[in-house]
């Protein structure tokens, strides 16, 4: 209810009897990750943590179209991308929905189903909940700026290249200073030391 929730669809009128079933083979040998199937629905879920959206998304929707309709009959097909972070929609057939959504969805309907619910189940679902919140906590990539990198390579490249003749630069002038000092105090009480911390400006 609350992944149908997440994709606008109203779940009031659908038969709660149905068959879960995880990596269902496609005609074509691809895997679907899971499959909520009753007499009326089919329910694709492709789920993605870390690993990038390479799957063949349209043969996951075509085998229950073709071949699973065609045994049990016209049913109606839900599709879903969840995945930890928020993923562009690349497939119209598909609505993608991350984590963050669907455990604020379940966290509104929790109170009463925690009631008749079974207690180990519940207990499963507490540590899944903790342990996708804890990912996406851990999870501080910045896909907007990693896109901002990759459509502008050459200008960062050529101010990385500024920058270390810039240190460099900086270098020369420290060590010349440190010539200086050498030749004109020609005592065993000063002794010289340059200290440096990279990447920063100073010495």
């Amino acid at each position: 209810q609350s992944l149908l929730a997440c994709g606008g669809i109203a779940s009031e009128e659908l038969d709660l009897n149905y068959e879960v079933t995880t990596e269902v083979q496609t005609d074509k040998g691809n895997f679907i990750d899971l499959v909520v199937e009753s007499d009326s629905y089919v329910i694709i879920i492709e789920n993605k943590i870390y690993a990038s959206l390479y799957n063949d998304l349209e043969d996951y929707y075509s085998y229950y179209a073709r071949v699973r309709n065609s045994n049990a009959g016209p049913r109606q097909i839900f599709a879903f991308v969840l995945s930890l972070t928020k993923l562009p929609s690349i497939h119209n057939r598909y609505i993608f929905v991350d984590y963050e959504s669907l455990v604020l969805e379940i966290k509104t309907r929790l109170g009463e189903a925690a009631i008749r619910a079974n207690q180990r189940y519940l207990s499963l679902l507490f540590d899944f909940i903790t342990n996708v919140e804890s990912l996406k906590r851990g999870n501080t990539m910045d896909h907007e700026f990693i896109n901002f990198v990759k459509e502008h390579t050459n200008e960062i490249d050529n101010i990385n290249l500024r920058i270390k003749k810039l240190h460099a630069d900086f270098r020369h002038v420290v060590k010349a200073v440190n010539s200086q000092i050498i030749e004109r105090f020609q005592t065993d009480k000063i002794k010289q030391w340059a200290y440096r911390v990279l990447p920063e400006f100073y010495d």
